[in-house]
C-alpha cells in the first residue's frame, strides 16, 4: 500500500513541475499586450482610448476632433530602443498616454520631409505639437516611460488646446477663467507666461485676491509672474524677491493688500 501511494506522490510531482514549467515558458514568449489581460483590454475600450497611430494627417484629424494636443514618435523599423519603446507603449501603465494625447509614429526613413523639418537627429525623438501644428517640445532618445510620462505632464498646459484658446481669446474673464489662467502660469514656456500675465493684468478686481495667494503658496514661475503684474499696476512690492521665500512676508503682503484696497475704493468714486 505504501509503494503505491509513493508512486502516486511521485507523478503528482511530477506533474505539478511540468506545469510549472510550462507556465515559465508562456510568461517568458507572452508580448506585454498578452500579459495585460482583461486590464490591458478594458483600457482600449475606454472611449478615451486613442490608439498609436501611424498616419499624420489622420493625427492632425483626430486631435481636431477629441480637443487633444499630438505626441510625434519617430524612429525607425531598424532602431532597438524603438522597438524597446513600443513594447512599453503596450503596458496598461502607458494607457495615460492615449487618453490625454493623439500619438502618432513616424518612421523617419518613409517620411524624410518631415524628419528634416523637425531636425530629427536620434531616434527614437519625440516632438509636441502645438494648436497651429508648431513644435511647442523636443525630445531625444527613450529613457523609460516613467521619464517619458513626467516630460509629456511637464509639457501638457502649454499645448493642452482648451488652455490655448483661453489665451488668445478676447472674451472679459471671468472668476473661473481667472483660476484656470494662474494655474497656467506653472507653465515653462515664457511666450505663454506673457500672455497669460498680459490677460489677468487687464482684470485687477478680479485678479488682485488670487495673486496674493499665489505669492504664498504657488511654484516660482507663478511668483514671478504675480510680481509682475503687481509692478505693471505699481504696487508695493519692494523688498519681494521670488527666489527668496523670507522676504515675503505678512507686512508686506498686507501693503500690497491694502494698496489694492484703496486702488479699488478710488475706483469706485
Amino acid at each position: 500500500m505504501s509503494r503505491v501511494i509513493s508512486k502516486v506522490i511521485s507523478r503528482f510531482h511530477g506533474v505539478h513541475l511540468y506545469a510549472c514549467f510550462l507556465t515559465a515558458i508562456f510568461v517568458a514568449v507572452s508580448p506585454p499586450s498578452r500579459l495585460m489581460g482583461q486590464a490591458g483590454n478594458a483600457e482600449k475600450d475606454d472611449p478615451e482610448f486613442v490608439p498609436l497611430l501611424h498616419d499624420y494627417d489622420q493625427a492632425i484629424e483626430q486631435a481636431k476632433k477629441t480637443d487633444r494636443p499630438i505626441l510625434v514618435i519617430l524612429g525607425a523599423v531598424w532602431c532597438g530602443p524603438c522597438k524597446q519603446l513600443e513594447k512599453d507603449l503596450e503596458l496598461s501603465t502607458a494607457s495615460s498616454i492615449f487618453k490625454q494625447w493623439i500619438a502618432v509614429k513616424v518612421d523617419i526613413d518613409e517620411e524624410p520631409g518631415l524628419a528634416k523639418e523637425w531636425q530629427v537627429g536620434a531616434v527614437p525623438a519625440f516632438r509636441i505639437l502645438g494648436i497651429e501644428q508648431e513644435v511647442a517640445a523636443s525630445n531625444e532618445g527613450f529613457g523609460g516611460l516613467k521619464k517619458l510620462q513626467s516630460w509629456l505632464s511637464e509639457n501638457y498646459d502649454a499645448v493642452n488646446p482648451r488652455s490655448q484658446r483661453l489665451l488668445r481669446d478676447d472674451k472679459p474673464v471671468d472668476a473661473r477663467m481667472v483660476t484656470e489662467l494662474i494655474a497656467m502660469l506653472r507653465d515653462r514656456m515664457p511666450a505663454n507666461r506673457k500672455l497669460i500675465s498680459a490677460r489677468l493684468a487687464m482684470n485687477k478686481d478680479l485678479v488682485a485676491g488670487p495673486l496674493l495667494a499665489v505669492l504664498t503658496s504657488g511654484n516660482l514661475s507663478q511668483k514671478i509672474s504675480a510680481l509682475e503684474i503687481l509692478e505693471k499696476w505699481s504696487a508695493p512690492i519692494a523688498g519681494i524677491d521670488p527666489w527668496e521665500p523670507d522676504t515675503i512676508t505678512s507686512e508686506r503682503l498686507s501693503a500690497i493688500s491694502e494698496w489694492l484696497g484703496s486702488e479699488k475704493n478710488i475706483q469706485n468714486k
